[in-house]
């Protein structure tokens, strides 16, 4: 979505794989602890 797609980022307006100008893995880390906590991963 990002590299052919009208996927952009939300604070930067660049199309790369970024959420609100931090990258995925930064971004997903609290949902990562969470499913640590509830024995999901």
């Amino acid at each position: 979505m990002c590299n052919h797609g009208p996927a952009v980022d939300g604070v930067t307006r660049r199309q790369e794989p970024t959420v609100d100008g931090l990258p995925f893995l930064t971004y997903i880390q609290p949902l990562e602890g969470i499913r640590q906590l509830l024995g999901i991963d």
